[in-house]
């Protein structure tokens, strides 16, 4: 019998997302959301038992372990290196940004890295050839049985699959855990801001793109932008795979790039090879379309999922 498995995220955190959004955008809420007499009824609170609350609680009290015992688990981490920190006046952190730190560390990234997981996963059952394309892929690169000690492939090797990495891009072309990306503003004076050709934005004025659509413009992606196709990235470091990779705004531009990038394509390519090498995974029904809310970030509701246990690991 295989294992069903429902990916679903909690009601509470996604309220505890929109309410993160809300603040946001309307940043001059701030200060009334800071008032005593309203915060205790309209903010997280760490006493909450659920969501976002709940985790500033486990944080607050996580820090305060670390600032009072020095506790960093044994052994050097992130928390190590956030005691190191100095403010512009050579103070450490206080508690405050001590937790408001602790807090970017542990939410950040982990439900847009989860997103992007469960659509690969789903658009590799959606199409058949797809996933055939993928299992013949690995079955072919031998390397895969000379893995870790732990047998679990390393970020390296998945580098060296290039129908993987077309399918990776693929999904999160169309499918990208951030519809938005954080605005930037005209700057003042002159004559203003050509953001194209003919287009002149007025300085002052904040802009921002709408990831969703401008990764399915045709006249970058081609006629069939709005198809799941894998191949138009292929060969891997081609041409027309650099001409379209820089249109990718996934993790963003700039200033305001992701910083764990790097980190959330380790954790999504070896999670996606480890499953198909460990499982046959197929939707319980496939007539069941996928639910997706857009809150900043994207969740995924109505993903039901069988994975059986593979007897020989490929």
């Amino acid at each position: 019998m295989g294992l069903t498995v429902c990916w679903f995220m909690q009601q509470q955190q996604q309220e505890s997302v929109v309410f993160i959004a809300t603040m946001g955008y309307l940043t001059g809420l701030n200060h009334v959301m800071k008032s005593k007499w309203l915060s205790p009824y309209l903010a997280p609170s760490p006493k909450d038992k659920h969501g976002y609350g709940h985790m500033i609680g486990m944080t607050q009290a996580l820090a305060t372990d670390l600032l009072e015992s020095g506790n960093t688990m044994g052994k050097r981490n992130m928390s190590h290196d956030l005691l190191q920190c100095r403010n512009d006046d050579n103070t450490p952190l206080s508690k405050r940004e001590l937790i408001g730190e602790m807090l970017a560390f542990t939410t950040a990234g982990s439900d847009p890295t989860a997103y992007e997981i469960s659509s690969i996963l789903d658009r590799i059952c959606r199409h058949g050839e797809v996933r055939e394309k993928l299992l013949q892929e690995l079955r072919g690169v031998g390397e895969l049985e000379q893995s870790s000690a732990e047998g679990v492939v390393t970020y390296a090797q998945t580098l060296r699959l290039p129908y993987f990495l077309a399918v990776v891009k693929e999904t999160m072309r169309l499918s990208p855990s951030f519809q938005g990306q954080f605005s930037r503003v005209a700057p003042e004076g002159g004559e203003g801001l050509e953001v194209l050709p003919g287009v002149v934005v007025p300085g002052g004025v904040w802009l921002s793109v709408n990831t969703y659509i401008s990764q399915r413009d045709k006249l970058i992606f081609g006629e069939d932008a709005e198809e799941f196709k894998p191949e138009r990235w292929l060969p891997i470091g081609g041409d027309r795979y650099h001409a379209m990779a820089k249109y990718l705004s996934v993790f963003g531009y700039g200033s305001t790039a992701c910083m764990g990038q790097h980190l959330a394509s380790q954790k999504i390519n070896k999670t996606v090879v480890e499953i198909l090498r460990r499982y046959n995974v197929e939707l319980r029904d496939p007539k069941i379309p996928l639910k997706e809310k857009n809150v900043i970030q994207m969740f995924i509701s109505d993903l039901f999922m069988t994975f059986t246990e593979r007897e020989n690991k490929i």
